[in-house]
């Protein structure tokens, strides 16, 4: 009996410490007047029609841009000395949607556009490769 009340108590504390874990992986960061969450793929279109004057920002290598790039995208390497100088002189104002080659840099440069307080920023999920693949 004991051994079931143990085990019963596990799975309790188990699933519990699965749902408070998966609570801490929000995709969206809650900041005053600050917008910075990622967008599915499958979300982009009704996010451009949305927003018509909102911006790509590619935060790529030049190598990697040279095979392909969404249109029109600003380009930045996230990588270079003179990114954070670059990123400075944008508009904060204005709305991005930020990526990579797979969503990784474009993470983390978005997490430093939200730090100079960028107002609104979308990290494309899958990045460049999932867009391409598209």
């Amino acid at each position: 009996m004991f051994h079931l009340i143990i085990r019963n108590t596990s799975l309790i504390l188990i699933t519990l410490l699965l749902s408070l874990t998966s609570c801490n992986n929000s995709k969206q960061v809650e900041e005053p007047g600050i917008i910075s969450q990622d967008v599915l793929l499958t979300d982009l279109d009704a996010l451009v029609k949305e927003k018509p004057d909102i911006l790509f920002l590619d935060v790529r290598t030049p190598e990697e841009i040279s095979d392909g790039k969404i249109a029109n995208a600003i380009e930045i390497d996230y990588r270079a000395n003179d990114f954070e100088e670059k990123i400075d002189a944008l508009d904060k104002n204005k709305s991005y949607i930020v990526y990579c080659r797979s969503g990784n840099r474009s993470k983390k440069a978005m997490a430093k556009m939200r730090d100079k307080k960028f107002k609104e920023c979308y990290n494309l999920v899958g990045g460049y490769t999932s867009y391409s693949e598209k």
